[in-house]
């Protein structure tokens, strides 16, 4: 095939991801939103229970091998999309909330498993020098969605419940759409694809691969704690430092808006020399964001954490997946994003059970929070100390 020819395909393959990105993720967070809104209504535990089946979909998903499927990866993404679409609508037909939760348990399922296939895809699909960009304006979309997924739930939800999954639904099948966009994998040059090393996948190896593994680990682990603070920072804000609802609407809208400006700076950074070094500057205004938000009196510092947050978690996520996608094969890949949401939902999911059952108090939280930001400093200054070890030689 004619590079000319390969080029153009390449442009369409990503334009089209773009497309499924924006459609499907307002779906998936705004899917998120609602249903827990209407378990709320019904019972506090059954927000709860939501979030332990979220998490045991992800461990499920780990022994589930799709990577052999008879069906090109194309039209296994497509089907995936409709599936969830299925489901969907399903749900707004008021189902029984047990019954809800076993179809939020399959919705989850089967959106790990098209994040994966997906996610292990980018790197043929997309040139080398290019992934950064890909990977910043992908971020950006995601900032996007996030925005706008709680405006469709605050237009509809007193008025058709049936009409938001309806509409969600509707998104996926059009996100499903713009795939048929997506080459089928054979027709692009894998050359580069085979050099990349050949490892059988599992925790173990990930583990025994030190620079994946400390990236992996230390990502998942500050992740887990940034997953703590976004379930009661409403109740840390509002109650402990006394910020009004609408005030606490802004800072969300602020924050929106941080990280769509920080994805899109660094979408023009074409090379990462050291993707550790940088790696570890991101973990840095992480850990800023958790310490600074921990100690804020006011609205103002608050805010200041915020963009703290928006620079580094939007600098780690797109170092880890360009890092990832230089080092891994496309089936690795695919492993390790499932491997990273298991290990990222069991982390979050005890810790917010086990703060939630003791932390019942705003200043209980106030502690809780501020040990957090010590201890993810402690894996910050682990980190930085590995990567300076011989044995871990930055890579160049």
């Amino acid at each position: 095939m004619a590079t000319y020819e390969i080029l153009k395909i390449k442009k369409y393959a990503a334009l089209s991801i773009y497309f499924n990105r924006f459609s499907s993720l307002i779906s998936e967070y705004g899917y998120t939103i609602l249903i827990n809104i209407l378990l709320s209504r019904i019972s506090v535990q059954l927000v709860m229970y939501f979030w332990v089946v979220k998490c045991l979909a992800a461990i499920v998903t780990n022994r589930i091998n799709i990577s052999n499927s008879k069906l090109s990866r194309k039209y296994l993404l497509i089907l995936l999309e409709i599936t969830k679409a299925i489901l969907l609508f399903l749900l707004g037909f008021g189902l029984n909330h047990i019954i809800v939760l076993l179809v939020v348990f399959i919705i989850e399922v089967v959106n790990v498993l098209f994040s994966s296939l997906l996610y292990s895809c980018v790197p043929i699909i997309i040139d080398k020098d290019s992934l950064i960009k890909f990977n910043a304006r992908y971020t950006s979309i995601g900032s996007v969605s996030y925005f706008l997924a709680p405006l469709f739930v605050g237009l509809f939800i007193n008025k058709s419940h049936f009409l938001l999954f309806a509409v969600y639904a509707l998104l996926l099948i059009v996100g499903a759409t713009s795939l048929l966009f997506l080459p089928n994998i054979s027709t692009l040059n894998l050359k580069e694809e085979r050099k990349k090393q050949n490892l059988n996948i599992t925790l173990f190896n990930i583990l025994r691969s030190k620079k994946i593994a400390l990236v992996l680990l230390s990502g998942v682990i500050v992740g887990s704690i940034g997953v703590v603070y976004d379930t009661y920072e409403v109740v840390y804000l509002t109650k402990y430092l006394g910020i009004s609802d609408s005030m606490y609407s802004f800072s969300l809208s602020f924050l929106a808006v941080s990280f769509l400006v920080m994805s899109f700076l660094l979408s023009f950074v074409k090379q990462i020399s050291s993707h550790m070094k940088a790696f570890a500057l991101g973990l840095s205004f992480y850990v800023l964001y958790l310490l600074l938000f921990s100690t804020s009196s006011n609205i103002y510092t608050v805010l200041m954490s915020y963009v703290f947050l928006a620079i580094g978690q939007t600098m780690m996520g797109i170092i880890e997946t360009n890092y990832f996608q230089l080092s891994l094969n496309m089936k690795e890949l695919q492993k390790l994003y499932i491997y990273s949401e298991t290990l990222h939902s069991v982390f979050s999911g005890i810790a917010v059970l086990v703060i939630g059952s003791f932390a019942f108090l705003s200043s209980h939280l106030v502690l809780v929070f501020r040990s957090l930001a010590v201890f993810a400093l402690f894996i910050l200054l682990c980190y930085c100390v590995f990567v300076n070890l011989k044995k871990l030689s930055i890579d160049k």
